[in-house]
């Protein structure tokens, strides 16, 4: 096509006009300067200054269970200890990294909910015997401090023999294994005398007076110890009783002889405590539990200790740890990744999703729960702009969907064992994005992410390692050589100029018969230096841009002069002349000029575009760089 120019502020009889001023090109060393010059002039930088939208998400490994041979194994975690929390240095139980609250221990009766959870702390959480004082002054003392329970309230304290009734899967070995409870067990009182609210409260007072509170006997249980109120240094308990403790033995704390049961395979005597329970409120409205504290092994309703239910309730952080264990294999089970500026595909084909073993080159199909998050600007009533996510109403189960033209919304899709008809995630090692019809996803997928990395054994998964986040990459990938696989970036810069040719002087012989248009001779001349090779199915094309006007295309890239080489195959074809394994050394675009005003538009973009994509722009700006107002030519008109 020709693409005509004009200008009426300089009409000299040939003229070249840049699009921009800039510093002297500078080529590639490949080549010799000037080697790629499409003519002359001072040229006009195209960089990467305002790339953007290309692709891209994260991949958040979200659950993942634990394989381990669990028949037989009484102590599988291996989290039994005869003392629990006791410290030899210290003389005393230390139990802050047992509390628990609601979503920490899903075991019936449920915790209430703190006030405000994500302020709770626990300041220190200790209980003691007579050995922390010496043996002359017989002593117990429950001392601990939280904040976060809610300002001002009241709360019941209370020390408790408790036995577990399991419904489906004991509770912590569930959630070791599996990161979730689904049936949880019940915790109901066990020995001891029926509970009820003691006439005195045994807070402290001085070592002569706890020494004086006597011990009920038989001890009660639940044993509640007294109430506080949560003040300015948070909810504060320091309950005390003397002895003589039924079984001590007047110089050390030793398990049997403890006020707490022993945190191993045993029983221990009765009555021995396994929880320290907090309530809200008071007697007689006393309310649900709000703090619960595991000090000893779990027990069955006959009183014998359940394999595995070892004190503490576990939480994510012991999950990890059990991880490390070398007879310990790990296992995805759900991942969640996240898709922004994926551009739609020609008549409304649709991205499938697939799983892929980097092991073995197998792969598969995959379904997803899929919606979308829009994200919107909302202002508040100071005037301020805040950006929030909002999901879709609707989550939709597929394995295909469609990509989005609108830069603020972006797919999230949750891939779990649940949404999956037959394979595990465990099968696989990665998650990609693939274009329809390619049978596709193992050597020209769009997207991919990592989540597992089975170290070279997939018959043995405890050397697993999980790859709890990675970015999706935009690119090829090899699973039978990895470092084959082919990460899109922007890169590469460029350099052009419009060439405006005219000759406007008719002559006869000797004789000057006036100014005449004879002859337009003008083109917009691009050169291209180490662009990354583009994604499988993705070709480069360049774009006129301003505000008032539509994008014009003026088509894909071509190799360099002298052949002006078709690169449309470059996703996939190395032409060995000007390219490399990973990126295109040089290429060109040459465009004849037949647009009568080229003020209308701003700039020039080179954007990323599927070969089966729509016609409009899409997303992925790789490189740009101003145009001038006009082209500094006159042109006329024949």
């Amino acid at each position: 096509m020709n693409l005509r120019t004009w200008s009426n502020r300089n009409k000299s009889l040939a003229l070249v006009a840049a699009l921009g001023f800039a510093a002297p090109c500078t080529i590639s060393d490949l080549t010799e300067p000037g080697q790629h010059q499409l003519g002359s002039g001072v040229e006009m930088a195209l960089d990467l200054a305002l790339a953007g939208g290309v692709p891209r998400g994260p991949l958040t490994l979200e659950a993942y269970r634990l394989v381990v041979d669990t028949v037989g194994q009484t102590d599988v975690f291996q989290r039994a200890g005869a003392d629990g929390y006791y410290s030899s240095t210290r003389l005393r139980y230390i139990m802050d990294t047992g509390v628990r609250i609601a979503g920490q221990d899903p075991r019936l009766p449920a915790l209430a909910p703190v006030y405000a959870p994500e302020e709770f702390s626990t300041n220190f959480a200790h209980l003691w015997g007579p050995e922390r004082y010496g043996d002359d002054v017989d002593v117990w003392d429950f001392y601990m401090q939280w904040r976060g329970l809610g300002w001002g309230l009241t709360y019941t304290y209370s020390i408790e023999r408790l036995a577990t009734i399991v419904n489906g899967s004991l509770d912590a070995l569930e959630f070791f294994i599996e990161g979730e409870v689904t049936e949880p067990d019940q915790l109901i009182p066990l020995d001891g005398a029926p509970g009820g609210y003691p006439d005195n409260d045994y807070y402290w007072t001085n070592r002569a007076g706890c020494a004086a509170e006597p011990i009920p006997d038989p001890p009660p249980n639940p044993w509640y110890l007294g109430l506080a109120r949560e003040g300015a240094y948070g909810s504060t308990a320091d309950f005390c009783f003397g002895t003589p403790w039924f079984w001590y033995d007047g110089s050390v704390n030793v398990p049997d002889s403890s006020i707490s049961m022993p945190n191993e395979l045993r029983r221990g005597p009765v009555p021995q405590y396994n929880y320290a329970v907090v309530y809200k409120g008071e007697p007689p409205n006393l309310g649900p539990p709000i703090i619960r504290i595991q000090m000893g092994v779990d027990l069955d309703t006959n009183g014998n200790p359940i394999p595995n239910g070892f004190a503490p309730f576990p939480l994510t952080a012991d999950r990890e740890a059990a991880a490390t264990l070398p007879h310990v294999g790990l296992e995805p089970i759900r991942v969640r990744f996240e898709i922004q500026d994926l551009e739609p595909l020609d008549g409304g084909a649709r991205y499938e999703l697939w799983l892929v073993n980097q092991e073995d080159g197998s792969s598969s199909p995959a379904t997803a729960d899929y919606f979308t998050i829009e994200t919107i600007i909302l202002t508040d009533e100071l005037g301020q702009q805040n950006k929030v996510d909002v999901p879709s109403e609707d989550t939709v189960r597929t394995s295909t969907f469609n990509g989005l033209p609108d830069a603020n919304i972006r797919h999230a899709l949750i891939v779990s064992n649940r949404t999956l008809a037959g394979p595990t995630l465990g099968e696989f090692t990665h998650v990609t994005l693939a274009r329809p019809g390619s049978s596709g996803a193992l050597t020209d997928p769009v997207m991919w992410a990592q989540y597992l990395n089975r170290s070279g054994t997939p018959e043995d998964p405890s050397d697993d390692i999980l790859v709890l986040d990675d970015d999706l990459k935009f690119g090829r990938l090899d699973p039978a050589d990895p470092p084959a696989s082919r990460t899109f970036r922007a890169t590469g810069s460029g350099t052009g100029l419009v060439v405006c040719e005219a000759s406007r002087s008719v002559h006869e012989g000797n004789d000057y018969l006036g100014e005449q248009c004879l002859e337009n001779r003008s083109s917009l001349n691009l050169h291209f230096q180490r662009l990354r090779r583009p994604p499988p199915g993705y070709v480069y094309e360049v774009w006129l841009v301003g505000e008032s006007a539509e994008p014009l295309s003026l088509g894909t890239i071509t190799g360099p002069k002298p052949g002006f080489e078709d690169i449309d195959d470059a996703d996939v074809v190395v032409h060995e002349a000007f390219m490399t394994g990973t990126e295109i050394l040089q290429a060109a675009k040459v465009v004849p000029i037949d647009i009568l005003d080229l003020s209308q538009y701003a700039a020039i973009l080179v954007t990323l575009e599927p070969k089966a994509g729509v016609v409009t722009m899409g997303p992925t700006k790789t490189l740009s760089g101003p145009l001038p107002e006009v082209c500094s030519v006159w042109i006329c008109d024949n």
